[in-house]
């Protein structure tokens, strides 16, 4: 009844409101149903020292709300909390119960919902498989994790969400509603249902049916939870590589009014998100000497969904390619094409890691060496050169097609960029701005100071192309 209250009260405090003040006066509500929902027997002092630690916690919302201002209201409402429920332990004791708290926010009310729900089916008369619930919440929570990173990608996932609204708007509460509240439970379950700290072997701390957490834990990622995840993922992935395989491969055309720039630019960074978070799922559940690590069948999807990743890495390599044909290379884009490349480097490591049954410790130097050579590879890469080549090549002057020559960029890229615009000079149309961002380039660099100290090989051969090429471009 107390969790039902307060989570109406977040309702009616937030939803379609302007975050505020509200929140202090959310967390006050907390802490008073924190006291309602078990017998307190407190003393004045540990009283008073609980009040004071709320005040000064919520205090910052009342000034400003901010993420940071939030994190202290909660900690402050975790350590009030536990003061006047393990008032009879020592400070430490208190301490400890607080992070426990903290900790148990946003995980917990699933495994202590499953506990009632085994009971109701233990009395009533629905029989159900123990473990199902706990089983599916990975799956169903990463998988719908991963459907929002499509749809941010994907413009044509997107568009197949938004044409269920009409079927969602039967429903008489929108989804987003039912969302907040379901994470307004997860805030207030740990308050309500407090853990009383033990002096004595506190790593046996059980929940209120005297169930060991650790055992709803290795439901949440025991094996059956990874294999059904591992069958959901790779369902959802394989909807967005065919869609990858038609638009961008195949003869597919986009929906009309989206460009490819467009379908591009849209999808690039959230896919490669997604591999990432693809990685981790993998190595945190194919640990040597897991249950999960030995199974040939997850050994199986785990190569399939690899397989779609690495595809996906390529599918957004694609998408950037197409995004910078359209609106011309920078810097940034470049370190995005290292940066997926690396990714999918990552990617078939974890793949070699699982299937040789290595360590994370191999995976996590083999990632390291990757990265350490790719970087080393760089430093001799003249990328301001390479990145004003491009885009002179490639402009809407040279090729006919693309993105208007951005004559001020190609000036921030520095001296290095001068054999770019000469190459501009003599194949396309006269360009007074042009022709003055070289001059400039040209003489900022020829009266740096002369000083060998501060050779660089760059530098040199800039220089001995400047003075074989001075009679080429006075005369354009």
């Amino acid at each position: 009844m107390t969790a039902a209250i307060l989570v109406a009260m977040s309702d009616w405090l937030f939803y379609g409101h302007p975050f505020g003040v509200s929140a202090a006066v959310f967390l006050i509500s907390l802490g008073a149903g924190t006291v309602i929902s078990y017998p307190v027997r407190a003393s004045a002092a540990d009283w008073t020292i609980a009040a004071a630690i709320l005040a000064f916690s919520v205090a910052p919302l009342v000034i400003q709300p901010s993420l940071l201002a939030t994190a202290f209201g909660i900690v402050g409402a975790a350590c009030a909390a536990t003061t006047l429920h393990d008032a009879d332990l020592s400070l430490l004791s208190r301490l400890n119960s607080a992070g426990r708290l903290i900790r148990d926010i946003g995980w917990r009310v699933a495994p202590d919902l499953y506990r009632a729900v085994d009971d109701w089916r233990r009395n009533g008369p629905v029989t159900w498989n123990r473990g199902t619930l706990l089983t599916w919440i990975v799956p169903l929570g990463l998988g719908g994790v991963f459907l929002g990173l499509f749809a941010s990608a994907n413009p044509v996932i997107d568009d197949g969400l938004s044409s269920l609204t009409p079927i969602l708007t039967y429903a008489t509460i929108p989804l987003g509603r039912i969302i907040g509240w379901l994470t307004a439970l997860s805030l207030i379950w740990p308050f309500i249902v407090v853990r009383r700290a033990k002096p004595a072997r506190p790593e046996t701390i059980a929940g209120p049916d005297n169930i060991p957490v650790s055992g709803a834990w290795a439901l949440l990622f025991g094996k059956r939870a990874v294999v059904r995840s591992l069958v959901l993922f790779n369902l959802l992935f394989a909807v967005q590589t065919g869609l990858d395989l038609v638009y961008l491969w195949g003869p597919g055309t986009l929906p009309s009014g989206l460009t490819y720039a467009a379908y591009a630019h849209r999808g690039a960074y959230p896919l490669i998100m997604t591999a990432l978070l693809a990685a981790i799922f993998v190595i945190a559940t194919t640990q040597p000497g897991r249950e999960t690590a030995g199974s040939r069948l997850v050994r199986r999807l785990v190569g399939l969904w690899i397989a779609q990743n690495v595809l996906l890495v390529v599918s957004s390599i694609l998408r950037l390619h197409l995004y910078v044909a359209a609106y011309s290379l920078t810097g940034l884009r470049v370190a995005a094409f290292i940066w997926m490349a690396l990714v999918g480097a990552g990617l078939v490591l974890v793949l070699v890691r699982m299937l040789s049954n290595r360590s994370n410790a191999w995976l996590l130097r083999a990632n390291a060496c990757t990265v350490a050579a790719t970087l080393y590879i760089c430093c001799f890469v003249n990328f301001p050169s390479v990145i004003a080549t491009y885009d002179v090549l490639h402009c809407k002057a040279l090729a006919g097609q693309g993105a208007f020559l951005d004559v001020y960029y190609i000036e921030s890229l520095g001296p290095q960029a001068i054999p770019a615009l000469d190459i501009y000079m003599r194949r396309g149309p006269r360009n007074g701005l042009v022709r003055e961002t070289r001059d400039g380039l040209r003489t900022d660099f020829l009266t740096r100071p002369d000083d060998w100290r501060g050779w660089t090989y760059w530098d040199w051969r800039l220089e001995r192309y400047i003075r074989s090429n001075e009679e080429d471009t006075s005369s354009n």
